[in-house]
């Protein structure tokens, strides 16, 4: 009878401590989870990301979603939510990364059961074909920078028309990128927001 109370003491001790160990996720505030989140990964983001991620949690996600627990978010409130934004459906999907990826973690570490955001998809997003300009065009702006003081601006953009660099590889571009000898340039960096940073793919990074 003895053992039988120590065996049902031990299991009534585990069953009090599964308890306690299942409601973490009662307490957690989303806010606090997102920031936790964004504050152990953030080495794993250039600049610009971890900025564009700041500014969703601070003007979006936490003014919406900050004051409730992690147990609480159901995948409807944050399609509701979604349908009352006067944003691109682009604008949306960027601002639900840190979300999905804050609640992949906290499944991940089993702070939470299920993760509704899985059952939150992305938005359609209509890509626009580009539309480049005609060789009349490029002469007509090119033209328009024949005054004086314009010849760097010139070169600068006739170099852009005959690359087909982006912007924002076009401003990182540095003298040592240039090959003069074998009349060709490398493509190994792009500056957002005054930071560089390496191409998004490896196609990216390219000799033209």
């Amino acid at each position: 009878e003895m053992l039988r109370s120590l065996v049902g003491s031990e299991m009534c001790i585990r069953d009090r401590a599964k308890s306690l160990s299942s409601t973490k996720a009662d307490f957690m505030s989303i806010d606090s989870a997102l920031w936790s989140w964004l504050h152990s990964d953030s080495n794993r983001f250039e600049q610009s990301t971890l900025r564009d991620y700041k500014s969703a949690i601070s003007h979006h996600l936490s003014p919406r979603f900050g004051l409730m627990t992690v147990s609480e978010l159901k995948a409807p409130d944050v399609k509701a939510w979604l349908n009352e934004l006067k944003i691109s459906n682009k604008r949306k999907n960027n601002i639900l990364t840190p979300l999905r990826q804050c609640f992949e973690g906290l499944f991940m570490e089993e702070i939470i059961d299920k993760n509704p955001m899985l059952r939150v998809r992305n938005l359609s997003v209509n890509t626009r074909e580009p539309k480049p300009f005609s060789n009349t065009e490029i002469t007509q702006i090119l033209d328009q920078l024949n005054g004086e003081g314009t010849l760097p601006f010139k070169n600068l953009i006739q170099f852009a028309f005959a690359t087909g660099l982006r912007t924002s590889e076009l401003i990182a571009l540095r003298w040592t990128d240039v090959d003069l000898n074998n009349m060709r340039i490398q493509v190994k960096r792009a500056r957002v927001r005054n930071n560089d940073k390496a191409p998004k793919t490896s196609s990216g990074h390219r000799f033209v």
